[in-house]
């Protein structure tokens, strides 16, 4: 859609493609769809105005991020914290978001934006988000041809193209690269209990929290949820590190 960022602040768009996959209708009626709403209302929109969190720096990189506490999304939703962080999980597993956490606060990264405009002033700007890639499959590279064909250019220069590549897992580590810069002790335990909860052996903690403190969160959801998947595995531990390995080689 193009519309500007006055617009898309004020405004969740739903694509009527979204609404013919059953997946994504599962996903409406869930304690993440309710978080993931937050989420875009809180998305930062301007590069001139500071963010504690540094969210206009990564704005200026073309990455529409928000930064807001546990807590917050509890408070307003009404539900448990615990709740929160399973639903905040699963958004990272069906790779709707990226995060990091610093601070208080968790950094989310919720999709991108290109400039559009005619004079490439950043006056108009087409946005799209995680949650069509991950229902309907439609990337970064689809945004960019929509524009080229409207405009009928060959090429365009968009704050996305720098920093997402048209391959999957490139873009995955691309985005990683801007919000990864330490994480917080705090995440680095959720993230150690997680693992023990679906893989056991107290007697690792300490190598699952050099993992977890190295790794991205949404790589060690996702395999995390493969495995429960999986109810024909017995060493779960083994196989956790051997997804995490084959991921990053």
């Amino acid at each position: 859609m193009d519309v500007n960022a006055h617009f898309n602040s004020q405004f969740v768009m739903i694509d009527f493609e979204l609404l013919d996959s059953p997946q994504f209708m599962r996903f409406v009626g869930s304690a993440a769809f309710s978080v993931y709403l937050l989420l875009r209302r809180h998305v930062w929109r301007s590069q001139e105005r500071e963010h504690s969190a540094g969210l206009h720096d990564l704005y200026a990189k073309g990455l529409l991020t928000c930064a807001i506490s546990v807590a917050t999304l509890a408070e307003k939703t009404g539900l448990a914290v615990r709740t929160i962080k399973e639903a905040t999980a699963k958004l990272e597993g069906l790779g709707i978001v990226q995060s990091r956490v610093t601070g208080r606060e968790k950094v989310y990264c919720l999709g991108e934006w290109m400039d559009i405009s005619e004079k490439r002033d950043g006056s108009v700007r087409k946005e799209w988000f995680y949650l069509e890639r991950a229902f309907t499959g439609r990337g970064a590279e689809n945004c960019t041809s929509e524009v080229q064909a409207m405009r009928g250019a060959e090429s365009c220069t968009t704050g996305v193209q720098e920093v997402a590549p048209t391959n999957r897992e490139e873009h995955r580590e691309s985005v990683n690269a801007l919000l990864t810069q330490g994480k917080d002790p705090e995440q680095v335990r959720y993230l150690v209990e997680e693992i023990l909860k679906v893989c056991g052996d107290e007697k690792s903690r300490a190598y699952y929290t050099r993992l977890a403190s190295r790794l991205p969160d949404d790589l060690i959801f996702r395999s995390l949820a493969e495995i429960r998947q999986d109810p024909a595995i017995r060493n779960r531990g083994a196989v956790l590190v051997s997804k995490l390995r084959s991921a990053v080689a």
